[in-house]
């Protein structure tokens, strides 16, 4: 079969894409994956090593996060951030990328999109091939028996009122942008755009593990809305290379160091959140990697208990660590989870904050930081405790062991072969 993907987003987005190609590769699958990266990041050596075909479109993204923090030190919304990705960095390209989803319908039968890809869905029904959605998060997507993230389940009929109101400031902000390419190609404009515009009306997969997300029944009961479990990069795809001062920085005597990483999150307010996280660093008092998102602190230097890592995969460095400071992306909660090591969660988001009460809950981490009114010292005593906890660390370990029997890639593969089948 052949298969197109296309994808749009940050490494969060784009590497768990690229995991289920390999797996679709590996099933006997002719897999494009096109490939559109709001960093501007190449991921063409990645590809190669899993054996897929790669296309980039559009060649570059300019979009800033920078600034979404500046309001009086206010928490930026989920839909702040979200807002300003696609306003900058989706709609610009929609064009672009809509050209690049008919060329995928054109040369294969059946295409997967991530979450935003509207334009793919269109692709997709004008002619005529099969149109799977992908998401990393249940949160944006509507249950009959399962409240929104953070709301309380009072009960059927508050739960079916509860997901629209949540959903109307999203939908009522987007669906004018959406239907613009919806009208211009002939289609019924849609009246929300998550629902009709985003997820498909065949098939969808949430990409995360069943151990923080069970499914709803209902979704489970409809056949078109399946949790298949984390989308992980096989072992084989990369491996990093050390530093030689990172290699002697790991190897010198003390406890193990805790890694600290926001992510593409780091965007939002760079400045602050550097010097936030090297202050919490000095009163740790204790060896620390950073990894570096200002040109103030190059990567590969040192700054007294504190060494600047350029970007690297988090699960290489990882295995040496106490404890990992990050901003609770989904790909990075699992990432962390599946390698045993307490988290300390510094969340940005609402879809963050919900990842971090799940590691919370599970006993797996320290108490979630809001990012926008934590102070160094509290950070610090939480990654004292993350650090030091024998009870955290062996929760720990034991959810990593659950976590690594999950098979994400495969399960994936497995409904979307299942999907096709039952179609003929």
């Amino acid at each position: 079969m052949r298969v197109g993907i296309q994808v749009w987003g940050s490494d969060g987005d784009i590497r768990p894409m690229i995991a289920l190609a390999s797996g679709l590769k590996q099933s006997g699958h002719h897999v494009t994956i096109m490939i559109a990266s709001v960093d501007n990041k190449s991921y063409a050596g990645l590809c190669a090593k899993t054996g897929i075909t790669m296309l980039k479109k559009p060649d570059r993204i300019e979009v800033s996060a920078s600034g979404l923090a500046s309001n009086k030190g206010r928490l930026p919304k989920s839909s702040d951030i979200l807002f300003k990705m696609l306003d900058e960095g989706l709609y610009p390209y929609v064009n672009e990328l809509y050209d690049g989803s008919k060329y995928l319908c054109e040369r294969n039968d059946i295409v997967i999109g991530h979450f935003s890809s509207y334009y793919l869905k269109i692709a997709a029904k004008k002619k005529g091939i099969p149109y799977i959605n992908i998401s990393f998060w249940p949160g944006f997507i509507p249950s009959d028996t399962e409240p929104p993230p953070g709301i309380l389940n009072l009960g059927p009929a508050a739960v079916k009122m509860s997901w629209p109101l949540y959903l109307s400031a999203f939908n009522n902000q987007h669906k004018d942008r959406v239907n613009e390419l919806f009208t211009a190609e002939g289609m019924p404009p849609v009246k929300h755009v998550i629902t009709e515009g985003w997820l498909s009306d065949e098939f969808n997969l949430v990409a995360c593990s069943k151990i923080f997300f069970q499914e709803p029944k209902d979704w489970t009961a409809s056949g078109k809305i399946k949790i298949t479990g984390f989308l992980n990069m096989p072992d084989h795809a990369e491996h990093y290379q050390f530093p030689p001062n990172l290699k002697e920085f790991l190897t010198r005597r003390g406890d193990d160091p805790v890694f600290m990483t926001l992510g593409s999150s780091m965007l939002i307010d760079p400045d602050r959140g550097m010097f936030m996280l090297i202050e919490a660093a000095r009163a740790y008092k204790h060896r620390v990697i950073i990894q570096t998102a200002s040109k103030k602190y190059p990567a590969d230097s040192f700054l007294q208990n504190i060494y600047f890592s350029e970007k690297m995969p988090h699960r290489d460095i990882i295995h040496f660590c106490s404890a990992v400071v990050h901003h609770c992306g989904a790909g990075t909660v699992q990432t962390v989870a599946m390698s045993g090591v307490p988290s300390v969660p510094l969340y940005f988001t609402k879809e963050q904050r919900s990842w971090a009460d799940k590691i919370y809950g599970a006993g797996i981490s320290s108490k979630p930081l809001d990012y926008m009114r934590f102070t160094p010292e509290e950070l610090a005593v939480n990654i004292r405790a993350a650090a030091l906890s024998v009870s955290m660390k062996d929760a720990a370990v034991k959810c990593g062991m659950e976590l690594k029997k999950e098979d994400g890639v495969g399960e994936s593969v497995k409904a979307i072969e299942s999907f096709i089948a039952s179609l003929k």
